[in-house]
């Protein structure tokens, strides 16, 4: 008797559970939004693009995860497709087309270098594709095709310039990568000197992937310059901190575009030298420990994350977030949603500028010993944007 009345209990409370009515967001189906990842994971970039693409893919399963419901309760989930730049500019407008004509992306994430990111553009522009951008860059431009989260010449080569100027006017020696972004960055150099005091005493370029910088080291000691700023990109960067330290180069080494992964592998190759982010991986905050902890359990314990890597990461969640603002995957709508968008990243606050889609962050300046980067100087506020940086008195 008393087993029956269980039963009977027991045949109640299903029916009770069968009548519940589910959230409309747990019934609503889910809908797919493909997204592009598109970055060097092989040629002269690799080692500076690969991390990025880690960072990318991370923040997307962190979003599928935590879940997209729009205002209409649909329910969204990401889909990544990725695809390999080859650290050539026209094969990634060549990935860019086939990844919008033949998978239905629209929004992408990706690029380094600035001729790949302007390759990438003539393919979204006309098809109305929409790019977010992680890396510091020239700026001098207003892509109605592009989201830039990176830092521009007023936010990065501007602080670092004023902070080598503390010990007196500097002496510098230009050397970087033969491309538009080291080019227009060390043109945007001289002019802040001629105006605020300094010299450049030298300037030379090498294509990206070179390997012999014995005759620009030989000419970087003969200048008799105060400090070298180097914008080189890739793997080229190994052989010129090897060459440099070999020929016991004095004067230090201020870095553009030196992740601090890169930094690492090349351990006490780099001490004594700087580089200018807006992030470092020994930030202290929450939302950079998780950041760090959530990157290192996926791949791997030694692993190390730097500027672009964050940026990589925070842009897929500030997209998210304009995601959920508009309601559509539309790049027009998106980028609508962007302007003012204000995100708590692991670098700290950052804020999508409401007339130009350009992001204000904050500057730091850090000094590497054994491969680790320790922050000497911090701007602790963000920095608002200048898409035309001009040099002002």
């Amino acid at each position: 008797m008393r087993s029956s009345r269980v039963l009977v209990i027991l045949v109640v409370l299903l029916g009770a559970l069968c009548l519940t009515p589910r959230s409309k967001a747990q019934d609503a189906p889910r809908h797919i939004v493909k997204v592009g990842v598109l970055f060097s994971s092989t040629g002269t970039m690799a080692e500076n693009e690969k991390p990025l693409q880690e960072a990318t893919l991370l923040a997307i399963d962190e979003v599928n995860q935590s879940g997209i419901v729009l205002a209409s309760e649909r329910r969204l989930r990401l889909e990544a497709v990725v695809a390999d730049g080859g650290s050539s500019p026209a094969e990634f407008a060549d990935k860019a087309a086939d990844l919008m004509d033949h998978h239905g992306v629209r929004v992408f994430f990706g690029c380094w270098t600035s001729d790949s990111r302007k390759a990438v553009l003539k393919v979204l522009e006309p098809r109305g594709g929409l790019l977010y951008y992680p890396v510091q860059f020239e700026g001098m431009e207003d892509s109605p095709a592009a989201i830039y989260s990176g830092l521009t010449a007023n936010q990065q080569l501007f602080p670092a310039l004023r902070y080598l100027g503390n010990a007196g006017p500097p002496k510098v020696f230009l050397v970087g990568s033969d491309y538009l972004y080291p080019r227009a960055t060390n043109e945007l150099c001289r002019q802040y000197l001629a105006r605020h005091g300094g010299q450049v005493v030298g300037e030379r370029y090498r294509r990206r992937g070179a390997s012999d910088f014995t005759e620009i080291i030989r000419e970087i000691k003969k200048s008799g310059c105060s400090v070298v700023l180097n914008t080189i990109n890739g793997s080229s960067q190994r052989a010129f901190f090897q060459q440099y330290q070999n020929a016991a180069g004095k004067a230090p080494v201020m870095s553009m575009s030196l992740s601090e992964s890169q930094a690492l592998s090349l351990g006490s190759l780099t001490d004594g030298h700087f580089s200018c982010a807006g992030y470092f991986m020994s930030l202290r905050s929450p939302q950079n420990a998780r950041f760090c902890a959530a990157f290192q359990k996926r791949y791997g314990s030694d692993r190390v994350v730097d500027d672009a890597c964050e940026t990589a990461y925070s842009q897929v969640r500030a997209f998210a977030r304009a995601l959920m603002r508009c309601g559509r995957a539309e790049p027009a709508a998106l980028r609508k949603a962007t302007r003012a968008l204000i995100l708590d990243t692991p670098g700290g606050l950052i804020r999508y500028d409401p007339k130009n889609l350009y992001c204000w962050r904050a500057i730091r300046i850090a000094r590497f010993q054994a491969g680790r980067a320790r922050v000497v100087w911090s701007s602790e506020l963000p920095i608002r944007p200048e898409p035309f940086p001009r040099v002002k008195p």
